[in-house]
């Protein structure tokens, strides 16, 4: 009896555990498409530029912090008379926990009188932020004469961040809060 009954708890465990994991298998299958399920916009560009950064460094990276601000704005072009643009400028100020910064810039512009295929433009620009051994270390410095890489060597990138942040944030650029520092870390 007693045999038994460990063999039923044996087998239930060892269901449990494959089954576990079985779920992470199926997770890193489909990460890509369930993120594109549980995150919101705002998340997708957060894991967008973290996908960048990664790519440009050939390494993977640990968030520490992020800041997230937008600008939404209307104008006037002299392509149409009476055609409107909105735009959206999004900044992101990315901080790694090896403290590399990178600083983000999404411009998004839409017709509002024209056909939207035609006359809409989404343009992201980035920058890179550290002292001289950081960059080193993410290989940044190396690749910047074989590319279009930018970057900024300072011992004080934080308060270069922080100042950003203030500037932008008297230039009428609302801060985001709506999303989710662990979301984005589990699907990056």
């Amino acid at each position: 009896m007693k045999n038994t009954k460990s063999q039923k708890i044996k087998v239930v465990l060892l269901l449990i555990v494959g089954l576990i994991i079985l779920l992470i298998i199926t997770f890193l299958l489909f990460k890509n498409k369930l993120a594109d399920i549980f995150l919101n916009d705002n998340e997708k560009f957060v894991k967008d530029c973290v996908f960048i950064i990664e790519d440009d460094t050939n390494r993977s990276i640990s968030i520490k912090d992020i800041a997230l601000y937008r600008l939404d704005y209307e104008d006037a072009t002299e392509y149409e008379e009476n055609d409107k643009f909105a735009n959206r400028q999004i900044k992101l100020f990315l901080e790694t926990d090896d403290e590399l910064y990178a600083e983000f810039d999404r411009e998004i512009s839409l017709s509002e009188s024209l056909d939207l295929e035609s006359y809409c433009r989404d343009y992201t620009s980035y920058i890179y932020l550290g002292d001289t051994d950081t960059l080193k270390d993410y290989n940044i410095l190396d690749k910047s004469d074989k590319s279009d890489l930018h970057y900024i060597e300072s011992d004080n990138s934080n308060q270069y961040n922080q100042t950003a942040i203030k500037t932008i944030t008297q230039h009428g650029y609302e801060e985001i809060t709506d999303f989710s520092l662990w979301k984005i870390k589990l699907f990056s």
